[in-house]
Order: structure tokens, then C-alpha cells, then sequence
């Protein structure tokens, strides 16, 4: 299991897009925003949208879809997606996990959509380094 974040965002490799997901929770509901950037760190794509759920996991569970469906949309066949919430982040990159039940459907849902990339990374950043997104 992946235990520590990175420190400061860092573009992606050549032929890779990465891009950072992040969610934020209130009284007043969810919302989720996702930002695609290439090596260069340049604006490739994004995408934001209010959330209804009843937990930052589900909520950020569903981020990771929203991620998913922005690389589809735009094409991305190389993509690294970033976000904070190690719960996610571990459900997505170890397949011998046991997510917890609230978020089992959706981080299901994500694996069946990957297999239609090249190449998905899974990487989890600190909340005050995931600034892009």
C-alpha cells in the first residue's frame, strides 16, 4: 500500500498527461475539479462540477470518474491521475484491494473504463501541493 505523498506537483514525463483531481467538502454540498497538463505543465484540459454525496470518499471516488472521463473525452491514452485522497488513490492502483463499500462501485466502475489506455498511473499528492487542480 502507498503510504506518503509527494511534496510539490511535478509534471508529467513526455507522452504523459497528468492530471490532478482535487475535491473539496462543505456544509453546502461537493465540488471537483480536474486539470490536465502535459511535460511542459501545459494546459491540456479540465473539468469541475458539484457533487452530492454524503462523504469526501465517495466524493473524491467520484472525482476520480469525472478524471477518467475528461482523458476519454480528450483523448488521452498516457495519463497519471494525482489527487490526495490515499483511500482513492490505493483502492485505484493495488486491484487486490478491499475498498470500502461506499466507494466499491465507483472505483469498480474506473477499472472497468481503464482498459481502454495505454498507460494509467495512480499517484497520490499532499492537499497543500495539490495546488493545479
Amino acid at each position: 500500500m502507498l503510504y506518503y505523498a509527494i511534496n510539490r506537483w511535478q509534471p508529467p514525463l513526455i507522452e504523459k498527461i497528468k492530471i490532478n483531481l482535487d475535491v473539496t467538502v462543505g456544509s453546502k454540498g461537493c465540488g471537483c475539479a480536474a486539470v490536465a497538463r502535459d511535460s511542459n505543465s501545459d494546459y491540456q484540459g479540465g473539468k469541475s462540477k458539484e457533487l452530492e454525496f454524503n462523504s469526501p470518499s465517495e466524493a473524491e471516488a467520484n472525482g476520480a470518474l469525472i478524471v477518467i472521463g475528461l482523458a476519454i473525452s480528450k483523448g488521452f491514452r498516457n495519463i497519471i491521475l494525482e489527487g490526495d485522497s490515499l483511500t482513492v488513490i490505493n483502492s485505484l492502483r493495488y486491484k487486490n484491494s478491499d475498498p470500502p463499500w461506499r466507494i466499491r462501485n465507483k472505483i469498480n466502475n474506473i477499472g472497468d473504463k481503464i482498459s481502454s489506455f495505454n498507460s494509467v498511473e495512480f499517484s497520490i499528492v499532499k492537499k497543500d501541493a495539490n495546488v493545479l487542480a
